[in-house]
């Protein structure tokens, strides 16, 4: 599954120390949106997810969180019209972070949302995407 030891990316080496905070998660409400200690729902920048095979899809996402811990940066702090917030989130693992937006594409658990723009991760996740649908992983499976 996603997020083991050897599949904690260089990439994260660059997070600056206070960019992230640390929450507790009390539920998973899908592949790609969870609920904190203090009720705040949060959706993970990017991504959206599928109908297609979602109870497996929220299941990697339980197990990212299975320390109940997680580390969100959140570029924009007010919640939408529904009261959703969205970040980039992050999962501890022993060696370092792992960033749960970029496992749950790679691993193919959820899809690139076609309205993200961030410049900084844009690219990247749309390769990431790609590589999923071409590897036939997660939601990208054969019918």
């Amino acid at each position: 599954m996603a997020c083991t030891i050897k599949t904690v990316h260089k990439w994260e080496d660059p997070i600056k120390q206070g960019k992230l905070n640390l929450f507790m998660v009390s539920e998973v409400l899908s592949a790609n949106q969870i609920r904190l200690k203090d009720g705040k729902v949060v959706q993970y920048l990017g991504l959206r997810t599928s109908k297609k095979i979602e109870q497996t899809c929220k299941s990697a996402n339980q197990w990212l969180l299975r320390t109940g811990k997680i580390f969100l940066e959140f570029p924009d702090d007010k919640p939408d019209k529904q009261g959703i917030y969205f970040a980039y989130a992050y999962a501890p693992t022993p060696k370092g972070l792992c960033f749960i937006n970029q496992e749950l594409l790679e691993f193919g658990y959820c899809e690139l949302d076609p309205e993200f723009s961030d410049p900084q991760y844009k690219e990247e996740f749309q390769r990431l995407q790609k590589e999923a649908q071409i590897k036939k992983k997660g939601i990208w499976l054969s019918p």
